[in-house]
C-alpha cells in the first residue's frame, strides 16, 4: 500500500509539473546501470555511488561503502565466470575508494579464482580450437581495473592481449547479448587510457558495431 501511495505521489507530481514520465521494470534498470539485469542490491548501490560522484571521504558515505567492502569480502566467492570477475572488479574499486590495500588481496584472490575457470573455458577440446567464453570479458575487465587501481601496466596489458591471442577478439561482436559485450569495451577503454591511444580507439570501433547490432531502431534489436 505504501509504495502504491509513493508512486501515486510521484505520477500526480510529474502531470502537475508537466513531466514526461517514464516508468521501467527492475530488470531494465538494473541492466542499464550494471549491464546485468539480475544484478543484487550491493552491485546496483555501488554504480550509483559511482554514478553521482559521491565524496567518499563523506562519513555515512564512507561507512556504508565500508560495510559493503566487508560484506563482499566475507562472502563465499561466485562460482559463475562472470560474477566472480564482478566481484573481483568490485573489491578492487572498493579498495581505491576506502583506500583499503586489504581490500586488493581479496580481489587479486578472486581474479585468480576467475582467471582458473577462464583458463579451462578457453579452449574447445572437442574441436581443437581456441575460443572467446561469452562472459570472458567480465574477467578481462576486473584484470584491468585491478591493473589500473594498483598501477600495474602488465596486468592491465594481458587483459587486451588475451583478447586478442588467437583472433578471439573477433568473436565479440558476434555475441548475442549486450551483458557479453559491453565489458570487452570497458576493457579496451580503461586500458586505451592508462596505456595507449590504440586501445582506445579499437573500443570506439566496437562501441559503434556495438550500437548498430542492439541499438538499431529502425529494426527490432
Amino acid at each position: 500500500i505504501k509504495v502504491a501511495e509513493a508512486r501515486g505521489i510521484c505520477l500526480l507530481a510529474g502531470q502537475i509539473n508537466k513531466l514526461k514520465i517514464g516508468e521501467y521494470t527492475p530488470l531494465q534498470v538494473k541492466t542499464y546501470l550494471t549491464s546485468y539485469g539480475k544484478a543484487d542490491k550491493k552491485q546496483v548501490y555501488f554504480i550509483v555511488e559511482k554514478i553521482l560522484k559521491l565524496d567518499f571521504k563523506n562519513p555515512e558515505v564512507a561507512k556504508f561503502l565500508k560495510f559493503q567492502a566487508s560484506q563482499l569480502a566475507k562472502a563465499k566467492p561466485s562460482t559463475n565466470l562472470m560474477l566472480v570477475g564482478i566481484e573481483a572488479r568490485e573489491l578492487a574499486l572498493l579498495s581505491e575508494a576506502l583506500d583499503d590495500s586489504s581490500l586488493i588481496e581479496i580481489a587479486k584472490k578472486r581474479l585468480t579464482l576467475a582467471e582458473s575457470q577462464l583458463q579451462k573455458d578457453s579452449y574447445d577440446f572437442k574441436s581443437k580450437s581456441y575460443v572467446l567464453p561469452q562472459f570472458a570479458c567480465w574477467v578481462t575487465l576486473a584484470q584491468a581495473e585491478l591493473g589500473r587501481v594498483t598501477q600495474n601496466t602488465q596486468m592491465m596489458v594481458n587483459a587486451v592481449e588475451y583478447l586478442k591471442q588467437n583472433e578471439r577478439i573477433n568473436a565479440i561482436n558476434n555475441f548475442p547479448n549486450p551483458v557479453m559485450i559491453q565489458p570487452c569495451i570497458e576493457t579496451l577503454s580503461i586500458v586505451g587510457r592508462s596505456v595507449g591511444s590504440g586501445y582506445l580507439a579499437e573500443a570506439k570501433n566496437m562501441m559503434q558495431v556495438f550500437k548498430s547490432n542492439f541499438y538499431d531502431t529502425s529494426s527490432s534489436k
